[in-house]
């Protein structure tokens, strides 16, 4: 995973990229909290995973934490305003709400769903 450094809020033609993690294989979604926690669903290790942020900001040397377990090819990755994180597990055909150290199956609509790849929220 790699961090695209912005110099007074906009990226400069030669940026800087620091390198935060080799640890992911195929990350695929993306989710930011409000206190600056990035959220990411790491479809080829089937984990999601956060980022710790310190005051705001992601360090050089961030504190990474595995969230799940069980899930199998998530892809889109969700997060509220409290400390629920919604996933959406591609190869499990399902939804969830993670709320440690449970995982719960959100409801869904009537219609079928099959290998959900994203999903949002309404704030």
């Amino acid at each position: 995973m790699k961090e695209i450094v912005a110099v007074n809020g906009s990226i400069p033609a030669s940026p800087t990229i620091k390198t935060l993690s080799s640890s992911f294989y195929y990350p695929a979604g993306v989710a930011v909290d409000g206190i600056g926690n990035v959220y990411l669903s790491d479809f080829g290790n089937n984990t999601v995973k956060k980022i710790l942020a310190v005051n705001g900001t992601i360090p050089a040397s961030p504190t990474i934490e595995t969230l799940t377990t069980g899930v199998n090819a998530p892809y889109g990755v969700a997060v509220d305003n409290g400390v629920n994180v919604y996933i959406a597990d591609t190869q499990n055909t399902a939804y969830w709400s993670w709320t440690s150290p449970t995982r719960r199956a959100l409801a869904l609509p009537a219609r079928q769903t099959a290998q959900p790849a994203a999903i949002a929220l309404r704030r």
